[in-house]
């Protein structure tokens, strides 16, 4: 017998589960973490203006999670190969992805920016099901990421 289901993060969680899933999603695409207060992010935005940094801002939907963990004016920072994305909270309380990245075109921004926001909703997930599941008292007994990126997970009572 097997089960699919689909979750959905629109409960609330904690910031430790957020900030894990987004360093667990942006790790997998190769992102690291850049510790970044806003008064350097403000200076990083006035040199990108001087410098014609190409950036972009992504909001964030069925960012419930991430709203609720984060503060509005806190950010998490994270970097690969000369692109920034700053997850933080807008002044209405949406979460919004900032997009940079020196000789990256927009659509490439886009691109990126779609695949961690997916990524970060996917790492939470997970978190969440592997929660749920040791909650219930089953046992994970197989686990593996398909080629498409979708996680298969086989547990037992």
């Amino acid at each position: 017998m097997s089960v699919i289901f689909v979750v959905a993060p629109v409960v609330a969680g904690s910031w430790p589960i957020v900030s894990a899933a987004i360093i667990a999603a942006s790790a997998s695409l190769g992102y690291t973490a850049a510790a970044r207060s806003e008064s350097q992010l403000d200076a990083l935005n006035s040199l990108y203006v001087a410098d014609a940094v190409r950036s972009i801002e992504m909001r964030m939907t069925d960012s419930q999670v991430v709203t609720d963990a984060l503060q509005r004016g806190e950010s998490f920072t994270v970097e690969r190969e000369g692109v920034t994305a700053v997850f933080r909270v807008d002044g209405r309380g949406q979460c919004q992805v900032h997009l940079s990245g020196a000789g990256v075109s927009e659509m490439d921004l886009q691109s990126a920016g779609q695949e961690l926001m997916d990524r970060v909703r996917q790492q939470f997930a997970y978190a969440q099901v592997m929660a749920e599941l040791e909650t219930r008292g089953f046992e994970v007994v197989h686990q593996e990421m398909e080629a498409d990126q979708s996680i298969r997970i086989r547990v037992k009572r």
